[in-house]
C-alpha cells in the first residue's frame, strides 16, 4: 500500500465490511456510542473524531499487518468514539468530584 501510494485505502476501510454481521455489529456500536458525542459536541467534532481516528487506526494496523494482509470495517472509527466517550465519562467525574 504505501509503495504503490495507495493512502485513499486509509480512509476506504473503514466503509468496507465482510459480512452482514459485520456491518450490523459496527452499526450498532455506532447507533449506541455516536449520540453522546453528537449531542454534547456536534456533528463536526464526531465526524472529525470518527474519520481521524479511522484513518490513523488504518495507518498503525497497516504498518503492523503483514504485507498481504486485509484489513476492513470501522473498528478503527469504533475504537476512536469508545475514546472519546471515556473522556467525557471522566471529565464528568472530575467535574462532580471538585
Amino acid at each position: 500500500m504505501y509503495e504503490n501510494k495507495e493512502f485513499y485505502r486509509l480512509f476506504m476501510a473503514q466503509f468496507l465490511h465482510g459480512h452482514f454481521s459485520h456491518i450490523f455489529g459496527n452499526s450498532l456500536a455506532i447507533f449506541i456510542l455516536a449520540p453522546s458525542i453528537e449531542h454534547g459536541y456536534g456533528w463536526l467534532h464526531l465526524t472529525i473524531i470518527y474519520l481521524g481516528a479511522g484513518v490513523s487506526g488504518n495507518a498503525l494496523s497497516n504498518l503492523t499487518l503483514h504485507p498481504d494482509g486485509v484489513s476492513i470495517g470501522a473498528s478503527t472509527s469504533i475504537f476512536g468514539l469508545m475514546g472519546k466517550n471515556l473522556f467525557i465519562i471522566l471529565q464528568f467525574l472530575l467535574l462532580k468530584a471538585f
